[in-house]
């Protein structure tokens, strides 16, 4: 698993409200079977647009971001996808933002907090 988001969740070990109701998942939740079985029935439903907009297979992402209300979600890409430990947030196969690990991603989503940079 990608070295940035293991050292996120040694620190803050989740982030609820992350963006309004998306929420980073903590490590309690990866390793619960119903934060499993909830991620299996989020790929399974975006399964095609997942596998369509990123060009992998939707086994190879790993969702470590979640939406309450929506199917918004931050995916983690796996060993098998060929580019591990990319990080992006899509909803129903739309690309929002794409970056090369989970600080990136984290440092970009803190500055689109406050409003520096636009989706």
């Amino acid at each position: 698993m990608d070295a940035p988001f293991l050292e996120f969740l040694k620190e803050a070990n989740g982030w609820p409200w992350f963006l309004y109701d998306l929420r980073i998942v903590s490590a309690r939740e990866l390793l619960s079977e119903r934060f499993v079985q909830d991620a299996r029935d989020l790929i399974f439903v975006e399964q095609d647009l997942i596998e369509d907009a990123l060009g992998v297979n939707a086994i190879d992402c790993l969702p470590i971001g979640i939406s309450e209300s929506s199917t918004d979600c931050i995916l983690l890409l796996l060993d098998g996808s060929g580019r591990p430990g990319e990080v992006i947030w899509e909803d129903n196969g739309e690309i929002y933002a794409r970056h090369k690990d989970f600080e990136e991603f984290f440092r970009w989503m803190t500055r689109y907090q406050a409003g520096e940079v636009k989706l």
